[in-house]
C-alpha cells in the first residue's frame, strides 16, 4: 500500500513537471499585427448655396403647333392663352441649412426608430417593406442576456422638422409611432 502511494506521488510529480515543460505559454503562437488603413480626412471646400430662380409668365398666348396637331381626348377642353412676352425673374432666398457639428466634426442628424424586435424575421420584414416603399431604412443588431435584438431605423436627415413630417407620414402608413433619435455612427 505504501509503495502504491509513493508510486502515485512520483507519477504525479513527473506528470506535472512534463506539463510545465510542454505548456509553458511560450508556444508557437505568433501575434499578427493588425494595421488599420484609415484614409486621411478629405479637405472640403465650402460651396455657396445656389440661388433658385422661378420665372413668372404674364398675359398673352403661347403658340404650340406640335400639341395642337395631335388628336387626343383632352383637345376638346378649353385652352388657356398664356404669353411669354415678359418673364419676371424673382430670386428666392437661399435657406441656410448648415447643420450643427458634433464633437467628431460630423453633422448632427436625426433618425426615426421604428421598433426593436427580438424576432429578427419581423424586423427584417419591416425593413424590407420600408425600403420597397422608398424610405432609407437600416437595422442594427445588438445582443443582451436574453438574446439578440434588431432595431429598425429610418433616415438620417439633417432637418428636425423634416424628420417630424416623415414620422407623421410613417405613423399614418404603418400605424407605428416612431421615436426621433440622434443619428449615431455604428462602431465597426
Amino acid at each position: 500500500m505504501r509503495q502504491r502511494l509513493i508510486g502515485g506521488l512520483v507519477v504525479l510529480v513527473i506528470a506535472s513537471t512534463m506539463m510545465i515543460l510542454i505548456f509553458d505559454g511560450g508556444g508557437g503562437y505568433s501575434s499578427i499585427a493588425v494595421i488599420e488603413r484609415i484614409p486621411e480626412r478629405p479637405l472640403l471646400e465650402k460651396i455657396d448655396p445656389p440661388i433658385q430662380v422661378i420665372p413668372q409668365i404674364r398675359g398673352g398666348s403661347v403658340d404650340t403647333p406640335e400639341l395642337s396637331s395631335r388628336k387626343n381626348p383632352s383637345a376638346d377642353l378649353p385652352q388657356n392663352k398664356v404669353s411669354n412676352e415678359a418673364a419676371v425673374i424673382i430670386p428666392i432666398e437661399a435657406i441656410d441649412e448648415t447643420p450643427s457639428l458634433s464633437s467628431e466634426g460630423l453633422p448632427e442628424g436625426f433618425v426615426i426608430q421604428m421598433g426593436v424586435f427580438s424576432n429578427f424575421n419581423n424586423g427584417e420584414r419591416l425593413r424590407l417593406q420600408l425600403i420597397s416603399d422608398g424610405y432609407k431604412a437600416y437595422s442594427r443588431k445588438s445582443s443582451s442576456e436574453n438574446g439578440g435584438r434588431m432595431t429598425i431605423f429610418v433616415g438620417p436627415w439633417l432637418d428636425r422638422n423634416r424628420v417630424e413630417a416623415f414620422r407623421e407620414e410613417l405613423n399614418q402608413k404603418y400605424q407605428v409611432l416612431g421615436l426621433i433619435k440622434r443619428y449615431e455612427l455604428e462602431s465597426l
